[in-house]
């Protein structure tokens, strides 16, 4: 078939074989995302095409990027779908949805569709997407997923649920009052990181502190007692109303080595407002020029939103499908984490399948998570919570806050359907959900899913190093906040896909397992067998047909 046909060769001299006569498959050279466009480069032919290409180029960071080449096979994620249609409606003057991305992955297709009157339609630039000042004011709006974080953090079991933090072991030479300065460089710059959460008159408002005196906080801690410092460092409960919610200290080890503990609230930032500060203040401590913050602050637009919301948002999140199935209504417990790495071989993969499909990874893995699920506990409809960047207008961009929208996603699973059917069933939903993103959610989540799927575009969070130049922070990994959710799955697709689980104390991390080895034998059976129900996938695992195999009743009367 067409999906399995190669669509890139690299010509070698010699096969490299391993002691044994196999291939030796880590020796063969990889195919980068630049290998991809070289196969063969069609230049833009008309002026939509060339201002196509400069905003593939920009968004996706490809030096030179071709009318014929996929969108996906580049790269692209949903993330990235969104800021090419706000670049399209700023330089092109037209507005389309995200399925026009999904449904033509090439320039020379999406071109077409936008210089047709019957499918595009001409808009004025950011008509109905520019957020403007809010009024100067002491207090202001919270957003409905700010005010759900602001509930849950009063309950004694999530009290630092929410804490953001990162643990870092310091390498090279490291000038901690520069980066004190760079940190209190870029506070000043973003309101949200000065901002306090108020109860008052029966509500609860947001206030912008004018100043703060941010100082990097310096330990020192012996061997034996440097774990129970850095938990009692990440895991100490903020004052939403009294303290800076930006906390960041040094830690000197005993034996010589230094550490640097990175502590916030959700309440304030999201994943990718963390990346844009860590890339600011690389840019600010070694005195590079950066683009400053945009005309907007988050407070701006928690003020608009509101004013969206109470005019024309009703709540459409109505399905009443659960897939409560751990037990979890009990205290949730210390969160624990383990990491899942899915091999090269299954990796491409999915991304074949994908491609062929026409969806993008996400949907996919979604799709695969609900298969798996439906396997073991046979519900016809999976809930799962899942995570949405909230930034559907090109302002928000590079603004840090709390943009995100958590919300439930009900994935039907009909067994005599193929892969390609559901998966392009969930990305409808999902691309709708991306569209009506203002739509509220009045609902608590826990109450529906014990499961929630983040799916992270993250070119520096998800690195192990961070290079600030004269000094590398190499990541630790270390848990010692409650947990907010039974079980999350933290999907990265950066050279591969990555999923960094968190889940509860109170939950067997043998079935995470389970959930996650099934779904790479599902990638492989979807790939062998596209055509073929889901009812006809044998899922079982190495243990479970051992298991099976060796029952053997004898009944001798």
């Amino acid at each position: 078939p067409e999906y399995m046909v190669p669509g890139f060769y690299v010509e070698l001299e010699a096969i490299p074989l391993t002691p044994n006569g196999k291939i030796d498959r880590k020796s063969l050279p990889g195919v980068s995302g630049e290998d991809l466009i070289r196969r063969e480069y069609t230049a833009p032919g008309n002026e939509t095409e060339e201002k196509l290409v400069e905003i593939w180029q920009q968004t996706l960071g490809i030096e030179k990027v071709g009318v014929t080449d996929n969108f996906f096979e580049l790269g692209g994620h949903s993330l990235a779908a969104g800021k090419i249609l706000n670049s399209i409606s700023r330089k092109l003057n037209k507005e389309v949805s995200l399925k026009y991305i999904f449904e033509n992955q090439t320039i020379e297709n999406l071109a077409k569709v936008l210089d047709s009157n019957s499918k595009a339609k001409t808009v004025i630039p950011k008509a109905e997407t520019v957020i403007p000042k809010a009024e100067e004011k002491d207090f202001y709006a919270l957003t409905s997923d700010q005010m759900n974080i602001w509930l849950a953090s009063q309950k004694e079991d999530l009290s630092n649920a929410y804490n953001m933090y990162s643990v870092f072991e310091i390498e090279g030479s490291f000038n901690d009052l520069l980066l004190e300065q760079s940190i209190h460089t870029v506070i000043r710059e973003n309101e949200i990181l000065r901002t306090n959460f108020i109860e008052k008159d029966g509500g609860i408002f947001q206030t912008v502190r004018q100043e703060i005196n941010f100082k990097i906080e310096t330990i020192h801690v012996t061997e034996e007692n440097f774990l129970s410092s850095i938990k009692n460092l990440t895991s100490q409960n903020f004052n939403l109303a009294a303290d800076t919610l930006l906390r960041t200290a040094v830690v000197n080890n005993s034996n010589g080595r230094k550490y640097l503990v990175f502590l916030t609230h959700h309440i304030i930032v999201d994943g990718m407002s963390l990346e844009i500060i860590l890339n600011k203040l690389i840019g600010v401590y070694n005195n590079e020029t950066l683009k400053t913050t945009g005309d907007i602050q988050f407070k701006d637009y928690s003020e608009w939103q509101q004013i969206r919301i109470n005019q024309t948002m009703p709540n459409t999140h109505k399905s009443h499908a659960k897939t409560k199935v751990l037990n979890s209504d009990q205290m949730r417990g210390t969160v624990k984490n383990g990491t899942f790495h899915l091999s090269t071989d299954r990796y491409d993969q999915l991304r074949e399948i994908s491609n062929e499909n026409k969806t993008t990874v996400f949907s996919s893995v979604l799709t695969l998570l609900s298969i798996v699920l439906n396997k073991i506990y046979q519900q016809n409809t999976i809930c799962l919570g899942t995570v949405f960047s909230g930034r559907n207008a090109a302002q928000l961009e590079d603004t840090i806050g709390m943009f995100i929208k958590t919300l439930p996603i009900h994935l039907p699973v009909d067994e005599i359907s193929n892969f390609e059917s559901l998966t392009k069933i969930n990305q409808n939903s999902l691309m709708d959900m991306e569209e009506n993103m203002d739509r509220s959610f009045a609902g608590n989540l826990s109450e529906l899913t014990d499961f929630l799927v983040i799916y992270q575009n993250s070119d520096t969070l998800s690195k192990d190093n961070i290079d600030f130049g004269t000094f590398v922070l190499k990541k630790q990994k270390m848990h010692s906040t409650q947990s907010r959710f039974p079980v999350v799955f933290n999907f990265f697709e950066t050279d591969g896909l990555k999923c960094e689980v968190e889940y509860s104390e109170n939950i067997n991390y043998n079935l995470v397992e389970i959930i996650l080895e099934k779904l790479s034998l599902l990638i492989d059976w979807v790939y062998g067998n596209p055509g073929k129900t889901i009812k006809e996938a044998d899922l079982s695992t190495a243990l479970e047909k051992q298991v099976r195999d060796s029952v053997d009743i004898d009944f001798d009367f």
